[in-house]
């Protein structure tokens, strides 16, 4: 008998309303959908259909049979059978005779279901489904027990209940209507009407009770949101012996007269799609996550048609869903939300929509459903609920004894951490799922899993401690790990070989440890496992609705070799002494050329000072831009929109002062100031990636915070200034007040800075600077220019606070520009302005040009940081290109599917890995504290070759609109081609690289410490070692196959190229340096040469796929250029295969500055 009486007497109670229970809900299907179809068999041969007038027959059939059966009002019945049209029949006629439905897993073994069945103390023991046997072990002396199984072919459905239905509807219909009304009348709301295995997070199956009140409640509460239809199809996969299904798929289509499309095999859920496809789907989240594995695998080649072309909502519950799959769904036009809830609840307490979703949430607290943060101390965070649908009681697996869901004050305890996002819950752990390290600190485990399961090579992941740290046990995508082997040229002739190869185990170690990085340094892993088979409930590693059971996973997995997730990447820090630049030994010696720690060092995550700068800049600027004050009003307003339906918007003026101040208040102008001086003190290669994170998002900013931080005033400050100059000016730059720049350009002087003629004089005791610099970028009122000028006949940097107005002594000229239309650029026109004598910078050198050393000093940091923007700028042409792609059709067509558009798209996704990587190199090796000329110059004319052809490109995709006034491609296309001027002209630099490399020859060299045959015999010694200078070890860490053989031939071609230089300078001597053609050529080898070492280390680094193919295309194209060959047809499929994946959104570029 039910244990749990009604709360009032019977004949005390008013007679339910339809909506109050879930056999009401089954009358008003009988009395308003009747014809309907309710329950279909999708995998039966002509799709069999029932509607609901035949549902309701044939539960008020078995409802009698059960009856006559011997069972009674409130006797529990165990019911063991699969997921099929009859079980639903079986449930309803549990619901319609007062009889407490405890249906078990099918899928558990018969030890578990004999057990099961002893806690539960049936009165009655039933089976539906083909015949088995399979409860014969269950039945107990003196149970009542009704099989209902049939004899159906294997793999059939079994549909007899409903047939029995069928002609019952239609002969009997009054009667059925009569018994209907009769058991609605009889129905207590507030009994037991079923008992729910559920495992929750421990594990081990108990009982939760619930009433038909409860669960009526809960699911026309969860109907609400999603505007159901009664025409809703819903795909019912998930078996209904989990209340989530029962609720979520069967109540649903009760309170809203929807029809299920069951799915009896679930090997064939696209099959029963096809044959009717659904408009709703509802799973776990390992059901999605496989849909995504083979639809990114190719083998759904269109995941929304195999779908059926018709879902508008899926709705993942039972755990977290990863960001990423949801991403991938929403991509595809199948939005994918969350819901939240514990079988203690209902189930359902939380629920997105379409409409609200937001990532990482389950959605907001259903009506009637109330939520709150636990305070507590032993339990603080914990997630407490207070709903109508609580359930009654939980029957424990021990005993058998009802006891009250764990509760505080009426609230029910989840067990479940969680955070409020806009309104919605985000579950963050659980409250007693903790790991507790040898050190003490403890790990929220699920946290962790959750940062590591959003990579797509990661199909399950457990995280485990073995005292000292963290270990990751994982499950990969087997699709992933077979594409990865052939990228990197592995043979293998098992499974397991294959998870224990040390490559695939260091692959995996960078994925991870890219993935963890937004996590805290103590949560981190520490060493990665591969398993050879996915964690199941029957090797009993997981629960039922698959939490892992970590203790026995660690049991199972934890012992197999595996490999040391790389630790944090240190810049690199060349010994003493050992200054030679990295370009020059690479072509000279067949040095490592710094490639393998420049991008070992772009991989290390950000200090969490600059972390945290760029995150409140962030909040600012998405401020700044909701407000409208993010720069200032246009100077003028062209006329009439053009007629389009998505014409270009308003022109926007200058940056606008509030912006300079909010971000300075965020710390933004202060990332390269000494900590000592209120700012972060980054390092040149997070300076580097902060602005290309900058530049993707706001390029005017990213532009003044590298000048500022560059070739301004900090820089020079920091590595020059004395501790009174340190202290009087770094405090105020690093909150950008003031903003500083460069002033060394003058109407007669550019790339010849020895033209200048700016000069600063002493006047009555007192320095004074007279003169004119033009084109200067950021140049306003009261800014801090660091000024090149002559003093006493030779070189000088003074540092100048320009008036807050014109003066007699100074004036801001402004002139149209067309490049820089939201930045200040104008020119100083100094007319013995007074400066401090305490602001002239001193190098402390002695040499006549020393303080050039300021400026080159400044330059090259200012060449690095703008590869860095560079990097940002083509993100965000890509992403304009892209959009502008998917829009725009021609012939019937999306521009976007067409092979040159796509290719266009890949050349400009394949020279923004180009620049990160060369910005990343450039500043390593300024952090490494050496002369980076070489370097900085390769990446600064690298860069400006790349934003100039991107903006080639991107103007063939946009076509004529890029011409219209307010185009951000149209408006902008001055400034990508202004920047091969950009700290110096890029033609002139590479003579300049040329020059550099060359005074590095090893006959050079050593000429200037060796006598004569002892520098021609250590020249043959070098020409000799002409061969070995091609092969380098340094390049074997690489682990994708087809960027260590680019890597390769660059050596190979490096080593040949330095034969050609040396024979070139032999030949021509002093006269090679007129013979500038020939050199810009020889410069430009090397420098598309060393751009492939870079990219093949720095794309191999980052352990993403996107950036691994998108180098392998860069390097490609580099090859080709410098071997002045053409593209092969197998160049052209790996650009187009970028381009299709850009393009359908399955592939994407690491995000800007990661």
């Amino acid at each position: 008998m039910n244990p749990l009486v009604s709360r009032a007497a019977a004949e005390e109670r008013a007679p339910p309303s339809a909506d109050a229970t879930l056999v009401g809900l089954l009358l008003a299907r009988f009395d308003d959908a009747a014809d309907r179809p309710a329950i279909v068999d999708g995998q039966a041969d002509g799709a069999a259909a029932w509607t609901w007038a035949d549902l309701a027959a044939a539960a008020v059939l078995c409802a009698e049979r059960l009856e006559a059966a011997g069972l009674r009002r409130g006797d529990r019945v165990v019911h063991l059978g699969p997921h099929t049209p009859d079980w639903i029949v079986f449930d309803l006629a549990c619901l319609l005779a007062g009889i407490v439905h405890v249906p078990l897993h099918a899928d558990a073994t018969v030890a578990e279901h004999r057990g099961q069945t002893a806690w539960l103390a049936p009165r009655g023991i039933a089976c539906s489904g083909p015949r088995s046997g399979r409860w014969r072990p269950l039945a107990a002396a003196g149970a009542i027990v009704v099989d209902l199984s049939v004899a159906v072919p294997a793999g059939t459905a079994s549909t007899a209940l409903l047939a029995e239905g069928r002609s019952a509807a239609s002969a009997r219909q009054g009667f059925v209507r009569d018994s209907l009304l009769r058991r609605v009348g009889d129905c207590d709301p507030e009994a037991c009407c079923t008992i729910v295995l559920s495992s929750g997070a421990t594990g081990e199956p108990h009982g939760v009770m619930h009433s038909q009140r409860a669960i009526a409640v809960n699911a026309a509460a969860a109907a609400a949101p999603f505007l159901d239809d009664p025409r809703d199809v819903r795909l019912s996969w998930l078996p209904c012996s989990h209340l989530l299904a029962r609720t979520g798929d069967l109540g649903t289509a009760l309170v809203r007269g929807g029809c299920l499309n069951v799915v009896t095999d679930r090997r064939r859920v696209l099959d029963a799609c096809r044959t009717l496809p659904p408009t709703v789907i509802l799973g776990v989240p390992a059901f999605f996550e496989r849909l995504e594995s083979a639809a990114r695998a190719g083998r759904i080649a269109d995941l929304a048609a195999a779908l059926g072309g018709r879902v508008r909502a899926c709705i993942s519950g039972g755990g977290p869903l990863r960001d990423r799959t949801a991403e991938f769904f929403a991509a595809r036009g199948l939005p994918l939300v969350q819901g939240y809830g514990l079988a203690e609840a209902g189930p359902v307490v939380a629920l997105a929509t379409p409409r609200n979703v937001r990532p990482g949430a389950t959605g907001a607290p259903l009506a009637g459903v109330e939520v709150r943060i636990d305070e507590r101390p032993g339990s603080r965070g914990q997630l407490l609920v207070r709903t109508p649908c609580r359930a009654l009681g939980v029957l424990s697996p021990h005993d058998g004894r009802v006891q009250e869901p764990a509760c505080a004050d009426g609230w029910l305890e989840t067990g479940d951490l969680v955070e409020f996002v806009d309104g919605q819950l985000r579950i963050t752990g659980r409250l007693r799922d903790t790991l507790v390290l040898a050190t003490g600190v403890k790990v929220p485990p699920a946290a962790v899993e959750r940062a590591l399961g959003e990579d797509e090579a990661i199909a399950q992941v457990c995280v485990v401690g073995d005292g000292a740290g963290i270990v990751a046990i994982v499950v990969p995508e087997p699709a992933c790990v077979r594409a990865a082997l052939a990228r990197m040229g592995v043979r293998v002739f098992s499974r397991r070989a294959a998870l224990e190869h040390p490559r695939l185990l260091a692959w995996m170690a960078r994925r991870i440890d890219r993935r963890q990085r937004s996590l805290p340094k103590a949560w981190r892993v520490r060493r990665v496992v591969l398993a050879d088979r996915a964690f199941d409930a029957a090797h009993g590693e997981t629960t039922a609705s698959l939490k892992p059971k970590r203790d026995v996973i660690a049991a199972h997995f934890a012992d197999r070799p595996g490999a040391t997730v790389p630790p944090v990447a240190q810049a690199p820090r060349p010994a003493i002494g050992n200054r030679r630049p990295w370009l020059a030994a690479c072509l000279w010696h067949g040095g490592p050329g710094g490639f393998a720690a420049a991008a070992a060092a772009a991989e290390r995550p950000l200090a969490a000072a600059v972390e945290a700068v760029l995150e409140r800049a962030e909040q600012e600027i998405v401020r700044l831009r909701e407000d409208g004050a993010l720069y200032g009003p246009a100077p003028g307003q062209p006329g009439s929109a053009a007629p389009l339906d998505d014409p270009p918007p308003p022109l926007t003026g200058t940056f606008s002062p509030a912006a300079e101040v909010a971000l300075g208040q965020a710390g933004l102008w202060g990332l390269a100031v000494p900590e000592a001086f209120g700012g972060s003190g980054c390092t040149m290669g997070e300076l580097a990636r902060a602005i290309t994170r900058l530049a993707a998002n706001v390029p005017t900013a990213a532009g003044m915070l590298a000048v500022h931080s560059s070739i301004g005033a900090v820089s020079a400050l920091t590595a020059f200034g004395t501790p009174a100059q340190q202290a009087r000016h770094l405090p105020g730059l690093a909150v950008g007040s003031p903003l500083s720049i460069f002033g060394a350009t003058e109407p007669d002087a550019g790339c010849d800075l020895g033209r200048v003629r700016t000069v600063i004089e002493r006047h009555d005791g007192r320095l004074r600077i007279s003169g004119t610099k033009m084109f200067i970028t950021g140049a306003t009122y009261g800014r801090l220019v660091k000024v090149l000028a002559q003093h006493d006949g030779r070189p000088a940097v003074a540092l100048v606070r320009l008036p807050e107005a014109d003066t007699p002594h100074f004036r801001l000229r402004r002139y149209a520009l067309h490049p820089l239309r939201h930045a200040h650029n104008a020119a100083l026109e100094f007319a013995g302005l007074e400066i401090d004598e305490a602001d002239l910078l001193d190098p402390a050198t002695g040499g006549a040009d020393d303080a050039m050393r300021i400026v080159w000093h400044g330059l090259d940091r200012g060449r690095a940081t703008l590869a860095a923007q560079a990097a940002g700028t083509l993100r965000l042409l890509l992403g304009q290109a892209r959009a502008h792609a998917l829009r725009r059709s021609t012939w019937g067509r999306p521009i976007g599917t067409r092979q040159l558009v796509q290719g266009r798209l890949a050349r400009i996704a394949a020279a923004a890995v180009a620049c990160d990587a060369m910005a990343a190199w450039a500043a390593a090796a300024i952090d490494g504290g050496m002369h980076a000329e070489s370097e900085a110059i390769a990446a600064k004319v690298l860069a400006s070759t790349c934003v100039r052809e991107a903006a080639i490109d991107a103007l063939g995709v946009h076509g004529g609109r890029a011409f219209l006034v307010g185009h951000p491609l149209g408006d902008s296309l001055h400034d990508h081609f202004a920047v091969s001027v950009y700290e110096g002209e890029s033609d002139l630099l590479g003579l300049a690289l040329f020059k550099g490399l060359a005074k590095r020859n090893p006959a050079a060299e050593a000429g200037r410490d060796q006598a004569g045959l002892r520098r021609v015999a250590g020249w043959l010694a070098w020409r000799a070692a002409g061969a070995a200078r091609a092969w380098s070890s340094a390049d074997a860490s690489i682990l994708d196959g087809r960027l260590r053989g680019h890597a390769r031939l660059a050596r190979r071609l490096l080593a040949e190229q330095a034969l050609g230089i040396d024979r070139a300078i032999r030949r021509h001597g002093r006269g090679l340096a007129e013979r500038q053609l020939d050199v810009g050529a020889m410069s430009a080898r090397v420098r598309e040469l060393a751009g492939v070492l870079a990219v093949a280390h720095a794309a191999d680094a980052t352990a993403h796929d996107g950036a691994t193919l998108a180098g392998d295309c860069w390097c490609r194209l580099a090859l080709a250029r410098s071997r002045g060959v053409r593209l092969t047809e197998a160049d052209h499929a790996t650009l187009a295969a970028l381009g299709r994946g850009l393009a359908e959104g399955s592939v994407d570029l690491p995000p800007a500055g990661a």
